[in-house]
């Protein structure tokens, strides 16, 4: 088990409190030069810095105190050592100055591993070779890589510049069109009042007429039904009339006067037969 000397600790100690290191080189860019963990941010870029434009106009119900617009950094923040947080450091400044961050974490740190919480195996030393190569890459291949992603950034936001430049007319002449209807459209809503007036009179007037067509047809309903009944009225009565005649007719015929008109009848086609020169 690895376990760390008394010497040992003072020596990393002072490694760690002479100032400067090895991670406080400057960092190798393109265009400008920053200590190690610092944040690096283009020249051309830095006027995209800013995350939230102050100008912006927002709606006066909009509660900016309670509900503040959620802002993201366009870079990272500060670190130390590449990988730690700035602000990890300065929370000590108030009490105990610039070395209190470093004391503290370090004497954290042997804490741990005296206590054994924190066991230094191959794969911690494993850790240590890792930032060994990472640094040695970054020193290496840091220059093209920064210079590759700037170059990147660069042209994304010259293709978006571009367009916003190529279709500012574009835009101009459509916000004005816009307004234009804005305008024509603020003559609609008297026009619109005076549609649904007539839309309403419209359907009085439908209506009314609709009633009165029901009207109509029950009246003439009503009507046909009293002529249908008179007429059936006369048929009856002319019936019973007919019938009536008929029957008293045959009851006044007896015997002798059937006998008479028969021989009356008989004589008659005899008469009309000499006329006609039937034979």
């Amino acid at each position: 088990m690895f376990r760390i000397s008394p010497t040992n600790a003072k020596q990393l100690a002072a490694f760690i409190l002479k100032g400067p290191t090895v991670f406080s080189k400057p960092i190798h860019t393109t265009s400008a030069v920053a200590k190690w963990g610092d944040v690096y941010i283009p020249p051309d870029l830095k006027k995209y810095q800013e995350p939230f434009p102050k100008d912006f106009k927002e709606h006066p119900d909009r509660d900016l105190v309670n509900f503040p617009h959620p802002e993201t950094p366009a870079y990272p923040s500060k670190t130390r050592f590449g990988i730690v947080p700035d602000s990890w450091f300065t929370i000590f400044y108030p009490k105990t100055g610039v070395t209190g961050g470093y004391l503290f974490y370090s004497g954290l740190a042997f804490y741990l591993i005296q206590k054994e919480w924190w066991v230094i195996d191959e794969e911690i030393r494993l850790f240590g070779i890792f930032g060994v190569i990472f640094y040695g890459v970054y020193k290496m291949m840091g220059a093209s890589i920064a210079e590759a992603w700037d170059k990147d950034k660069s042209a994304a936001l010259g293709r978006a510049e571009k367009y916003v430049a190529d279709n500012r007319s574009a835009f101009t002449n459509a916000i004005k069109t816009q307004q234009q209807y804005i305008t024509a459209y603020s003559a609609l809503p008297p026009l619109i009042a005076e549609a649904k007036r007539e839309n309403v009179q419209l359907q009085l007037e439908a209506e009314y007429r609709r009633r009165l067509m029901k009207a109509h047809g029950e009246i003439k309903r009503r009507l046909d039904f009293m002529a249908d009944l008179e007429d059936a009225k006369r048929r009856f009565q002319r019936r019973y009339m007919i019938n009536w005649i008929v029957d008293q007719v045959k009851k006044s015929i007896t015997t002798q006067n059937e006998k008479v008109l028969l021989n009356q009848c008989v004589a008659d086609l005899k008469g009309l037969a000499q006329r006609s020169n039937i034979k």
